[in-house]
């Protein structure tokens, strides 16, 4: 990070400023009641809803949530599961007698990456769940009328049912009556909005999606799946204490410093805080639901039924600030700012009782570490020796380097901290990512059976054996959807001229982005083991920085990342000439 990023975090800070005045948000002693919310989510698949547990207990600790029920929209093993491990965030956060409730019938889902691990780590088999129906109804009719507020980040199936019980013990309301009295909105992630097209909340279970979104009483807010896609968070979540269970999702799930994106964490934020504050909201209208699961949701502008969606008006990186800071929950903890510390850069230091920091959380292959510091405050001391143990002087092979500082927001100054790694032979350094995930990239030979991401279980299934011989930049797939980053998308250093192959998934090469326009095409490709297969396209450069665009053109769907192999050559410009001189040919 240059000054120039300071400045122009300074003028967003401004921004923000200002949007809080226009919106008439006081700053100041008043206190609004915490918002009602009941939780229900498919916990088990994707981690976006353990982000989103995380940010919906950061909100109760600053008492603007209340947090009355959790659910989980799946069945079978998996939910059983995926319920024990709700019980272990609760657990952690203080809440153990949440009532947690699962779906009698429903979807079942086979792919458990996280959930039955951390309930067995933490040893929190939970006894007593609910039927989620039968919970609902109970936790309903203990509120006082217009008072509830539901989020799902998961199916449907939950509400469907929950909207077509009959009366019972609790009360003499059926379920929509009972819904009309008590809640007061529903905020859904879900859909795509406002062009329709397959979306897995709602095309998994398309019947209860339908039926819900046709029946439900009262305004209905959609967090579609825009909204979350270019927010990744979860990059500084390794500096959090080893018990803390968020943490280590993201580790079981992902990698240690891996992004995911914030899909589920966006339908929180706007349930509890107003979400005018982050978003654009288009009201007026109606989503219509396909019978077909590849149509989805229709947003039908004739009908006005009190439902809305959010667009994008804050730039992701402020809402990936503000997300990831709740997942860290860092406003009730010592811990109130964690930076990463990349080379060479010029980062602000705030003065405080607790000052220190480490080395960034990358994977350095070996080299020997330097570290030069200037303007450093009488304040602020160095040592080798803080929290994260000893600095090594040698990095190791993929020896994990960390970064962090603390802070108790008083009055600040700038401390210039110039580190760098003096690599041994390394063809590939200083590796950077627009997206943020730069922390996250491997170097290596591949081999088959090898994970094709960092972040993703997909395994290198076939490949030409010459290619064997690259190095590969292994990098997240969670960077795979955005568009939106420029076209010094990815960059990284050569130190030695290079053949460059990107791999760019086949179903998609009728839209590449055209930035690949000047590469050629090997007609060679690869496969992983889910199927999926990568074109390769090859163009050498001369040692130095080499910048690779955007991996997408536009948000019509999401694409698996693009695969980047490197080979160093002796031939360049010849090549290159020949290259274009076969493509006016």
């Amino acid at each position: 990070m240059t000054m120039k990023y300071y400045i122009k975090k300074a003028g967003l800070i401004l921004q923000i400023f200002l949007l809080f005045l226009i919106t008439g948000c006081k700053f100041g002693d008043d206190k609004k009641a915490a918002v009602k919310i009941i939780f229900d989510t498919d916990i088990s698949g994707d981690w976006s809803d353990v982000g989103a547990v995380a940010v919906l207990h950061s909100l109760a600790n600053s008492g603007e949530a209340e947090i009355l029920a959790m659910g989980v929209s799946i069945t079978g093993d998996v939910a059983k599961w995926g319920a024990s491990c709700l019980g272990v965030f609760n657990t952690y956060y203080r809440r153990p007698d949440i009532p947690i409730g699962i779906s009698a019938e429903g979807n079942k889902y086979d792919y458990i990456p996280y959930s039955r691990k951390l309930t067995e780590e933490f040893s929190n088999e939970n006894d007593t769940i609910w039927d989620a129906t039968e919970l609902y109804r109970k936790i309903l009719s203990e509120q006082p009328d217009s008072s509830v507020v539901f989020v799902t980040v998961g199916f449907m199936t939950n509400i469907a049912k929950l909207l077509q019980s009959k009366p019972d013990e609790y009360s003499k309301l059926n379920g929509i009556e009972l819904v009309r009295k008590k809640a007061i909105r529903w905020v859904c992630m879900a859909g795509r909005f406002p062009e329709g097209g397959y979306e897995y909340n709602v095309s998994t279970d398309v019947p209860s999606a339908k039926y819900a979104f046709d029946n439900w009483p009262c305004p209905i807010l959609f967090s579609g799946y825009k909204i979350g896609a270019r927010i990744n968070t979860g990059t500084r979540l390794p500096y959090l204490s080893e018990t803390n269970p968020v943490r280590r999702v993201f580790e079981i799930a992902s990698c240690p410093g891996c992004a995911n994106n914030s899909f589920d964490q966006t339908a929180v934020l706007a349930a509890v805080r107003d979400p005018n504050l982050y978003w654009g909201i288009v009201p007026a209208g109606y989503s219509s639901m396909s019978s077909n699961p590849e149509v989805g949701i229709q947003w039908d502008i004739s009908q006005n039924r009190n439902h809305a969606y959010l667009v994008e008006k804050i730039p992701a990186r402020f809402m990936e600030d503000t997300i990831e800071d709740l997942m860290m929950d860092l406003s009730h903890s010592k811990k109130q700012a964690f930076f990463t510390i990349p080379l060479d850069n010029t980062i602000r230091c705030v003065k405080g009782e607790n000052f220190g920091f480490r080395l960034p959380y990358y994977n350095y292959t070996k080299g020997e570490i330097t570290m030069k510091f200037e303007n450093l405050p009488d304040w602020m001391s160095f040592s080798n020796d803080s929290i994260f143990g000893l600095t090594p002087e040698i990095a190791e092979d993929y020896n994990n380097i960390q970064a962090v500082l603390y802070n108790n927001n008083k009055a600040s100054d700038t401390v210039l901290f110039s580190i760098s790694i003096l690599e041994n032979q390394t063809l590939i350094t200083d590796i950077y990512a627009a997206s943020g995930c730069s922390n996250s990239f491997k170097i290596k030979k591949m081999e088959i059976g090898d994970k094709i991401y960092v972040d993703r279980p997909f395994k290198l299934n076939s490949i030409e054996d010459t290619y064997l011989d690259y190095t590969w930049i292994v990098n997240p797939t969670n960077d795979g959807h955005r568009y939106d980053l420029g076209d010094q998308f990815i960059s990284f250093t050569a130190s030695s001229n290079v053949n460059v192959l990107v791999g760019y998934h086949k179903k998609f090469l009728g839209v590449k982005p055209d930035w690949l326009n000047d590469w050629s095409d090997t007609n060679n490709e690869i496969t992983d083991d889910a199927g999926d297969v990568f074109r390769l396209y090859k163009k050498t450069f001369p040692k130095g920085e080499i910048v690779l665009g955007n991996n997408a053109t536009d948000f019509d769907t999401l694409r698996l990342m693009y695969l980047i192999l490197v080979q160093e050559t002796e031939q360049l410009s010849m090549l290159n000439n020949v290259d274009n001189k076969n493509k006016q040919d």
